[in-house]
């Protein structure tokens, strides 16, 4: 079948259209090579001995150690301000001086310390390991190389900035001048010296009310658990138990009815004595206190529990009586 000519005429622009699709789509894929190859970073490539050069170098810095004998110069007192105005960097290990010290020193004398070497530079302290870029570079901007035993010397021997001391020398005169007349103070303003009374502050500043233990306010707190233990301690174990508990059997834990002793538990120092004491001391109730340090001997004991034994038979009474 022979093609109309409309059709003919279509398939006509359609390949004349492709051949400039294509030049359209290969100049994308070109566009998007060279963006990508410009925008990757290409790697300087190095000579096997330069390369061999840097890792050495770098395993140098890696493994340096301190000054060689740390203190063994003595500092001199230089003048106030006698490296005023000067830049100084540090590129090495010193023979004597830390970094960090000999910085200090610097600024001290009103000199700065950076860590590049620029035009600004004034002098390059060089030590042991010294960094060949920095070296270099002060070479080629013509900054003055110099050594620790430089920079102590320019220390001893450089003047100092004369209108630092003439401005300094002025103002303490002035003050003191100022400072000749008496001015009277009132005696109400006066503090005397208070001899201490020997007391810790721990004892000193220690809870004197149950309201003024911190922390234990709450209906959950140990002190309430405490209080209501200790008030119904007598109704609890007033008569002697005829039903045995079995071996057996468990103990609730949230049953405080079942057990005869409490056991107060934390770090030292939190007020577990103190906390028992105010709670014995609002209930009324007598309490015999004993450390872990004081003397535990058969005698000791026997005292004790007589003493146990009369408090509880006064409490007893005094319950009665009521």
């Amino acid at each position: 079948m022979m093609p109309r000519k409309g059709q003919k005429r279509k398939l006509k622009n359609d390949e004349s259209s492709s051949p400039s699709k294509k030049t359209s789509h290969n100049d994308d894929h070109a566009i998007i090579e060279a963006a990508t190859i410009s925008a990757t970073p290409t790697a300087k490539q190095l000579d096997p001995k330069q390369r061999q050069q840097q890792a050495k170098a770098y395993k140098n810095f890696l493994n340096r150690g301190g000054p060689d004998a740390p203190g063994s110069k003595e500092i001199p007192q230089g003048a106030d301000g006698c490296l005023k105005s000067l830049t100084f960097v540090i590129t090495g290990v010193l023979s004597s001086l830390e970094r960090d010290e000999c910085t200090k020193i610097i600024q001290c004398y009103g000199g700065r310390v950076t860590t590049a070497v620029s035009g600004k530079t004034d002098y390059l302290i060089v030590g042991r390991d010294s960094g060949k870029t920095k070296t270099d570079r002060a070479e080629k901007l013509r900054i003055k190389i110099i050594s620790e035993d430089n920079l102590l010397e320019m220390i001893q021997t450089r003047p100092g900035n004369t209108n630092v001391n003439i401005k300094s020398t002025f103002i303490k005169k002035s003050a003191s001048d100022e400072n000749n007349s008496p001015v009277p103070i009132p005696l109400s303003k006066l503090k005397f010296y208070k001899p201490d009374d020997g007391i810790l502050w721990v004892d000193k500043y220690k809870p004197t009310s149950l309201g003024q233990i911190v922390g234990q306010q709450t209906d959950k707190s140990s002190m309430k658990k405490l209080i209501y233990f200790l008030t119904n301690w007598h109704t609890w174990h007033a008569k002697p138990t005829t039903n045995k508990r079995k071996k057996t059997e468990a103990i609730s834990s949230t049953d405080p009815s079942q057990f005869k002793a409490v056991l107060l538990t934390g770090p030292p120092g939190v007020g577990k004595t103190r906390t028992a004491q105010l709670v014995c001391k609002a209930l009324s109730l007598p309490y015999i206190e004993q450390n872990a340090s004081d003397n535990r001997s058969r005698i000791t004991m026997k005292k004790i529990e007589i003493n146990s034994a009369l408090l509880t038979d006064h409490y007893q009474a005094m319950n009665q009586h009521v």
